[in-house]
């Protein structure tokens, strides 16, 4: 039976090795950043859902169709997410003042367990300068 996955040219064992470090250095942020939105009360989904809208442009553009697009999930899982983070006093609904139909999403002061995964975002720059450089290797270990 044939992969259905596109079969990637061109692609040498050097490139493979640079590949596999890059989602090496991929893979130890995220374990990183979901040990430390558990360690701060919060399930990686929720931190996750925060970061994307506290890294908002501008806070009125953070709809649920906003937050399903930053997060890759289907417009009714992001809606169910948000209903749980709503009963769990991380966000507040507020009606668009431009629009009727949006609802824009905020933080609540609640959403303090939040700066305990700030930690985790050390590893964010690291990922960003490693891809610049073309070198992946993972952060050092706190």
């Amino acid at each position: 039976m044939a992969s259905k996955l596109p079969r990637e040219k061109g692609i040498g064992p050097a490139d493979c090795r640079r590949l596999a470090a890059f989602r090496h250095s991929l893979r130890h942020f995220l374990a990183i950043s979901e040990t430390a939105a558990r360690e701060a009360g919060i399930t990686p989904q929720h931190h996750q859902a925060l970061l994307a809208i506290k890294g908002a442009m501008r806070q009125e553009d953070i709809t649920v169709g906003n937050l399903a697009e930053q997060l890759l999930l289907q417009p009714h899982r992001a809606a169910e997410l948000v209903d749980r983070m709503v009963r769990c006093g991380l966000l507040v609904r507020t009606k668009s003042r431009t629009d009727r139909w949006f609802v824009i999403l905020s933080p609540t002061p609640l959403d303090g367990a939040y700066q305990g995964t700030a930690r985790c975002d050390s590893g964010r720059a690291h990922l960003g300068q490693s891809a610049q450089s073309g070198t992946f290797a993972p952060p050092a270990r706190r």
